[in-house]
C-alpha cells in the first residue's frame, strides 16, 4: 500500500515537474570530497519520474493478489521493503544532480533489484539469473560511465545499436517459449526501437537541423513511456498466467481466454500495443520513429541519406516479427484447447490484479488516441537537448493530427482511426444482430474432418515459428535432436518420437558469458583479501581514511 500511495505522489511529483517553469534543486554537501548529494527535478527527470511511478502504480495494485502465491516461502515483510526501496532508488536515479550520487544510487538499484530477483533463491535458476543479473548491471554501470563521454557524433553508433538490438531481439523472442523470457527479449527489442528515434536525432542535431533532432528525441521519448506501460502490462499478464496455472512454458498453455477473460483482454491489449497497432499507444511512437528516419533525406550526406533509410527497413522488418511473436504469445496461450492440467484448472486472477492491468491497458489507449496532451509534455523535455520546440510543428489540425514537422510530408489522426474503428465495429455487430437474430442457432464443435479434435492435433510454440526458424536458420544456428524408439516388432513403425531444439543467442554466446567467466575469475582471486582477520579488516579501513584525509587536504 505504501508503495502506491509513494508512485502516487510520484506522477503528481511528474507531472508538476514538466508543467514548472524552471527546475527544482535540492543539495547536501559532504565533507568526502567529490561527494555531494544533490536532486534536479527539470524537464527531464519529470518525465522518468512520471514513467517510474505510473509502472509502479500499477504493479502495487497488482501486487495485493500477487504476493498471496509467497506465503509460507517468502517473507513478505521483506519483500515489501525491497520494492520499496526499488522504486525510491528508481526515482533517485533520474534525480541525481552530479555523477557520482548518480553511480552511488544506481548501485543501490542493482543490489536492491538483484535481491528482488533471487527472492525464490531455492531455485538453483533462480540464483544464477540473479548472478547473471548483477554482472550485467555492472557492466551497465561501466557503458554509463563511457556515456558521460559522448557529445552528439556518436549518433551513428547509437543508431546502429539500436537498429541491431531491434531486430535481434524480435529474432530470438521469436523462438521462446518461456512467456517472461519471450517479454524479456522484446525489451531489448524496444529498446533498440527508443535509440533508434535518439540516434536519429542525435545525427540531426550535430548537422545543425534541430527541428529533426527534437523530432527523434520526442519520439525516442514517447516510445520510453509507451514501452515502460505496454510491458509492464505484459509482464503483469505473465504473472497472472504463472499465478493461474504455476508454469511459464506456452506449451503448456491454451484456453484460457474462457477461463481468465479479464486477463485474457488486458493481455490483447499490450499484445496489439506492443505489435503497434493502431490505435494504441506503441503504433503512434513507432510512427514518429518511422518519420524521423525517412526525413534523413535533409541530411548533407549520401552515406547518412542511405544508412537511416535502411534503419526503416530494418524496424519495419522488427515490427512484422514482433506482430507474428504476439500472435503466437497471445494465440498459443489464450485460444483453443487446453493443453495441460494447468490449463484446465486455471481461474480468473483476484481482483486487485485485474486492477493493475486495467489501469495500465487504459493507458495504453489512452497514450494512443490522445497524443494531443502528450506531445506538448514531451516537447518540453526535447526541447531544451535539442534547442529547439516542435510542439507547433507535430501537432496538426488543432492538436487531432499528428505531423513530422511538415504537415505535407505525412500527417495522422489517431482519434480519427479510433473512431473509424469503432463505427465499423458498431456496424459489424448490428449487421450481426439485424440479420443473425433471424437465424436458428445450432452448436457444434469444431468439424475435423469427421476426427474428434484434441490438444495435440493444435498448433504449438514450436511449429508456429518453425518457417521463421528456417528463413533466419544461419543467424539462429539451432541445436536439433529427434529421438524415435520403435517398435519391437518392426523399425518401420515409431512407437514414440521426441523432439527438442535449443539456440543460443549470439550475444549472451560472445558478450555476456564470457563477462560473466571474467568477473567470476576475478572475484575468486580477490577473494584473498577476505582473510577473515579483524586487524586486516581495520588495517583496511585505516589506510581508506588516510587516503581520505590526504585527498580532503
Amino acid at each position: 500500500m505504501s508503495a502506491g500511495l509513494a508512485s502516487g505522489a510520484g506522477i503528481l511529483l511528474g507531472v508538476t515537474g514538466l508543467l514548472a517553469s524552471e527546475p527544482w534543486t535540492v543539495s547536501a554537501q559532504s565533507t568526502i570530497p567529490f561527494l555531494s548529494f544533490a536532486i534536479r527535478l527539470d524537464s527531464l527527470a519529470s518525465f522518468f519520474v512520471l514513467t517510474i511511478s505510473l509502472a509502479g502504480l500499477a504493479t502495487s495494485i497488482f501486487a495485493l493478489g500477487y504476493v498471496t502465491e509467497f506465503y509460507g516461502r517468502v517473507s513478505l515483510g521483506t519483500l515489501g521493503s525491497l520494492f520499496n526501496g526499488f522504486l525510491l532508488s528508481m526515482a533517485l536515479v533520474v534525480l541525481a544532480d552530479n555523477g557520482f550520487f548518480f553511480l552511488i544510487v544506481w548501485e543501490l538499484m542493482s543490489l536492491l533489484s538483484y535481491f528482488l530477483v533471487v527472492a525464490e533463491h531455492e531455485k538453483a535458476d533462480v540464483r544464477y539469473a540473479g548472478f547473471f543479473y548483477l554482472v550485467m548491471t555492472h557492466v551497465g554501470t561501466a557503458f554509463i560511465i563511457l556515456a558521460f563521454l559522448i557529445s552528439w557524433w556518436w549518433g551513428f553508433v547509437v543508431l546502429l545499436v539500436g537498429a541491431t538490438s531491434a531486430l535481434l531481439g524480435v529474432m530470438y523472442a521469436l523462438m521462446e517459449h518461456d512467456l517472461k523470457r519471450l517479454l524479456a527479449f522484446h525489451s531489448v527489442e524496444n529498446i533498440g526501437i527508443i535509440l533508434l528515434g535518439i540516434g536519429a536525432g542525435m545525427i540531426f542535431q550535430s548537422y545543425g537541423l534541430k527541428e529533426l533532432a527534437a523530432l527523434g528525441l520526442l519520439a525516442g521519448l514517447y516510445h520510453t513511456i509507451n514501452h515502460a506501460m505496454f510491458k509492464a502490462l505484459l509482464f503483469l499478464g505473465a504473472g497472472s498466467l504463472l499465478y493461474a496455472t504455476h508454469t511459464r512454458n506456452m506449451e503448456e498453455y491454451g484456453g484460457l481466454l474462457r477461463r481468465m477473460p479479464w486477463t485474457g483482454v488486458f493481455f490483447l491489449i499490450g499484445a496489439v500495443s506492443i505489435s503497434a497497432l493502431p490505435p494504441t499507444n506503441g503504433f503512434v511512437s513507432e510512427w514518429l520513429v518511422f518519420q524521423s528516419l525517412f526525413l534523413s533525406f535533409q541530411l548533407p550526406t549520401v552515406f547518412l541519406k542511405l544508412m537511416l533509410p535502411i534503419a526503416a527497413a530494418i524496424l519495419a522488418l522488427t515490427s512484422v516479427l514482433a506482430l507474428a511473436c504476439f500472435a503466437k504469445a497471445f494465440g498459443i496461450s489464450f485460444l483453443a484447447l487446453p493443453r495441460s492440467a494447468h490449463a484446465r484448472h486455471a481461474e480468473e486472477v483476484p481482483v486487485p490484479m485485474r486492477i493493475g492491468m486495467a489501469l495500465l491497458a487504459l493507458v495504453c489507449v489512452a497514450l494512443g488516441v490522445a497524443p494531443m496532451v502528450m506531445v506538448p509534455l514531451l516537447d518540453r523535455v526535447a526541447a531544451p537537448l535539442a534547442g529547439m520546440s516542435i510542439e507547433s510543428k507535430v501537432l496538426a489540425m488543432d492538436g487531432w493530427a499528428l505531423a513530422p514537422v511538415n504537415v505535407e510530408f505525412s500527417s495522422l489522426s489517431t482519434p480519427a482511426l479510433a473512431l473509424l474503428l469503432l463505427v465499423l465495429s458498431m456496424l459489424g455487430l448490428g449487421l450481426v444482430v439485424a440479420f443473425g437474430g433471424r437465424v436458428k442457432k445450432r452448436r457444434y464443435k469444431t468439424w475435423g474432418c469427421g476426427i474428434n479434435l484434441t490438444p495435440r492435433m493444435e498448433y504449438t510454440a514450436t511449429g508456429f515459428v518453425q518457417p521463421i526458424k528456417r528463413v533466419f536458420s544461419t543467424i539462429y544456428q539451432p541445436t536439433v535432436k529427434l529421438e524415435t524408439e520403435f517398435l519391437e516388432e518392426s523399425r518401420y513403425f515409431a512407437k514414440r518420437r521426441h523432439f527438442e531444439f535449443h539456440i543460443e543467442p549470439i550475444f549472451q554466446k560472445y558478450l555476456y558469458d564470457p563477462l560473466v567467466a571474467f568477473f567470476t575469475t576475478m572475484a575468486d582471486r580477490l577473494r584473498v583479501i577476505q582473510a577473515g582477520s579483524l586487524h586486516l579488516y581495520l588495517t583496511y579501513i585505516f589506510v581508506t581514511l588516510i587516503v581520505l584525509l590526504l585527498l580532503a587536504v
